[in-house]
């Protein structure tokens, strides 16, 4: 599962996105390619990604496919994502918020374009 770009309707609209159109979110320090949801629920100025669901790990686990050593285990018939996913981790600065110093989850400044 891959977790969405929230993006309010009117944004979307004043950046042609239409829901599922696929987005290049940049900031200072990275970039990422994600799908767009197009919804009421987030403020005009604001882009909302979850900071779960997105594994971006390598290995048999996260990109689903057997190793060489793979050793066959009851669990590894539970995985139900089908790709890997998105992090907004690598769009936001590795430096302290000023006030608190935790991560900098709700002022990181991007851009959005459509792909």
């Amino acid at each position: 599962m891959t977790p969405p770009a929230w993006i309010n309707s009117k944004t979307a609209a004043e950046l042609g996105i239409e829901e599922g159109d696929t987005l290049r979110v940049k900031s200072g320090i990275g970039d990422i390619t994600i799908k767009a949801n197009v919804t009421e629920g987030v403020h005009p100025k604001v882009i909302a990604i979850s900071n779960h669901l997105g594994h971006w790990a390598y290995g048999e686990y996260a990109s689903l496919k057997k190793t060489p050593l793979h050793i066959s285990e009851r669990d590894s018939e539970l995985i139900w994502w089908k790709e890997k996913g998105v992090h907004p981790n690598w769009l936001i600065p590795n430096a302290g918020d000023p006030i608190g110093g935790t991560m900098r989850w709700m002022d990181t400044v991007v851009t959005v374009e459509k792909v």
